[in-house]
């Protein structure tokens, strides 16, 4: 088991300012990674299989989260980290945030990004498909990674 790094942070910004600069500082990880996958679908869909919904909070790396799993912000990272080692540029990546009880506060989040002027989810949950959202009654807000770092 790898070694989990306990980070404190105090408010929602601060977190989710986290998520993306560890997509960020851990986009390398994919060097390796990426031999483990034929497509792009194959890593969604092993995303989806190591969904776990973790007792207490960690967060994980991209190397990690393919080791052992973890839940929606791992798989942002996750997911993320991806996104910027293809070369996606960072303007065009999302951090979505998602509420099933009108906005009130924010429980999921998830990466979507913007190709040919179409939007693109990848929410991992594990009744989703790539590109598709499962839950649309929900409320949604999302902004480019690029306000995070």
């Amino acid at each position: 088991m790898p070694k989990i790094k306990i980070y404190n942070v105090n408010s929602e910004s601060e977190q989710l300012k986290l998520f993306v600069n560890l997509a960020v500082k851990y986009q390398d990880d994919w060097n390796e990674l990426i031999n483990y996958f034929s497509d792009f679908e194959e890593i969604f869909k092993f995303t989806i299989a190591k969904y776990t919904r973790e007792e207490g909070e960690q967060i994980l790396r991209p190397k990690y989260y393919y080791q052992v799993g973890g839940d929606c912000d791992d798989q942002f990272i996750f997911l993320t980290s991806l996104l910027l080692w293809f070369g996606i540029r960072p303007e065009n990546i999302y951090l979505a945030l998602a509420s099933w009880n009108n906005g009130e506060t924010f429980e999921h989040v998830y990466a979507m990004f913007k190709q040919n002027r179409a939007i693109y989810s990848l929410d991992a949950l594990p009744e989703n498909e790539l590109g598709k959202v499962a839950h649309l009654k929900r409320i949604v807000r999302y902004w480019p990674i690029t306000e995070f770092v």
